[in-house]
């Protein structure tokens, strides 16, 4: 069994095998109910994004996804 790890500093951040399954709690737990995903759009169309946002509208959750930001950000982003 894989152990989900959690470090706060000062945002949490949860990962882990197994950790995209506790998404739509962790979201709850900070109240947040329209989530922003932020990301390329290169990583926009891997796996990794879609299985989040699979999991989001699963859980009838609406969100966001923003993907004009630079692949490596610059000083300007």
């Amino acid at each position: 069994m894989h152990k989900i790890s959690q470090f706060s500093f000062p945002t949490t951040v949860c990962f882990g095998p197994g950790a995209l399954g506790r998404l739509s709690q962790c979201l709850g737990e900070l109240g947040v109910t329209e989530p922003l995903i932020v990301t390329d759009a290169g990583l926009a169309q891997t796996d990794i994004v879609s299985r989040v946002t699979k999991h989001l509208e699963a859980k009838s959750i609406a969100y966001a996804l923003f993907t004009d930001v630079h692949p490596n950000p610059l000083v300007s982003d």
